[in-house]
């Protein structure tokens, strides 16, 4: 049938010499991509087998962030946790939502208010692979029933289409987003809010993407003191064209974001 590759459901429960013997097997045929569903950094011995696995403690920790109004250096604790076992076939999916998720412990709206296109939008542009469950794109605020056919209210209005079309796009065909390349380098940037504002620069080369993410309930004015940037910047969400350099100083709304490429 040409399959591509598996989701392996609650891997870590099964032996890992039956992994390894597995992966060996099948691939006499063709080269597998193996996603695993269990936490990167709680189970980083499986990822001798694996090419992916998902982000849970990030998950949790967004959510606790978010509804206990935490440092945001809480969640860069965890960002340097996954960096620290990411490697080309140890790649981490980011996701705001899943079956699971939905189900059991709200939707993305309910645990994260509006945080939530945010995250979205760092999901897609952060070192990794995002992960987009179906009905986001609506979006849908429905917490589906697990065992029992539930479906999604089609409304005929997908709002958020446009969102996530330019999301996936840009990390589909842009260098600096793919994930498994050691050419592909992130670089967290200075701008004067660290305890607020994540702002980072994906580089392949010379080619480049700018992400600057409020990570706060307030209006943040930011200056960016690197001297990574230079150049041109085109908004991707509304084609505006802006120039970018060493102090670059600009504020940016309440839990809002923006994505430049150059």
């Amino acid at each position: 049938l040409d399959i591509d590759g598996f989701r392996c459901d609650l891997a870590y429960w099964v032996d890992l010499d039956f992994w390894k013997e597995a992966r060996t097997a099948l691939e006499k045929t063709k080269q597998l991509f193996w996603f695993v569903e269990m936490d990167l950094i709680q189970n980083p011995e499986y990822m001798q087998v694996f090419d992916a696995a998902y982000t849970f403690t990030w998950m949790h920790q967004s959510e606790e962030y978010y509804k206990k109004n935490l440092p945001l250096n809480k969640l860069l604790d965890v960002l340097h946790q996954y960096d620290a076992v990411s490697k080309i076939n140890s790649i981490p999916v980011w996701f705001t939502t899943n079956h699971d998720e939905n189900s059991w412990n709200g939707t993305e709206y309910e645990k994260y208010g509006d945080m939530a296109k945010l995250l979205a939008v760092f999901s897609c542009t952060w070192n990794g692979i995002p992960l987009i469950y179906c009905g986001q794109e609506l979006p849908n605020k429905k917490r589906l029933r697990f065992f029992e056919k539930d479906v999604i209210e089609w409304t005929g209005k997908i709002k958020l289409h446009d969102f996530y079309k330019t999301l996936l796009d840009l990390h589909s065909s842009h260098p600096a987003l793919r994930s498994g390349y050691t050419c592909t380098i992130t670089y967290l940037l200075q701008t004067g809010a660290e305890d607020k504002v994540l702002a980072f620069l994906r580089k392949n080369e010379n080619r480049e993407v700018l992400v600057i993410l409020n990570f706060s309930k307030e209006i943040q004015q930011i200056k960016i003191t690197d001297d990574k940037l230079h150049g041109e910047y085109r908004n991707v969400f509304t084609n505006g064209v802006q120039h970018f350099s060493m102090n670059a100083e600009f504020s940016i709304r309440a839990w809002d974001y923006h994505v430049f490429e150059k």
